[in-house]
């Protein structure tokens, strides 16, 4: 009989050991997430902010990608290419005659005829 209570008492013992460990565990493990807790709420909030981000933008390109497309099959398209390509002819044109001075001389030209107008006035 002394071996089966000694036995009681050693699985007692170990049981209320067990049950001690569980608790400092739990313990740890609460004081743990009280710290986790917050950080992962703070990380998922970064995470919905940055999808949030990511899925303007994505609408924001899809929508330019759209209007460039739909640019291309317009009718207008053509006729806009066309003016286009006039203006840059006349850009083209602006920058000759500045360098070679035809503009700066249509320019002193035009002054002096608005000056000599006043005069007239």
């Amino acid at each position: 009989m002394s071996g089966m209570k000694s036995a009681i008492v050693e699985t007692t013992d170990a049981m209320t050991e067990a049950l001690d460990t569980a608790r400092k565990t739990s313990n740890e493990l609460v004081s743990i997430a009280a710290v986790i807790d917050p950080m992962l709420t703070s990380m998922v909030n970064q995470i919905r902010d940055h999808r949030m981000t990511v899925v303007n933008e994505l609408h924001q390109a899809l929508q330019a990608m759209r209007d460039v497309r739909k640019f291309f099959l317009e009718e207008g398209y053509e006729k806009e290419m066309k003016r286009l390509e006039e203006f840059t002819k006349a850009c083209q044109l602006l920058r000759e005659m500045k360098q070679d001075g035809t503009l700066d001389a249509i320019a002193d030209v035009a002054i002096r005829l608005a000056i000599k107008q006043e005069g007239e006035v």
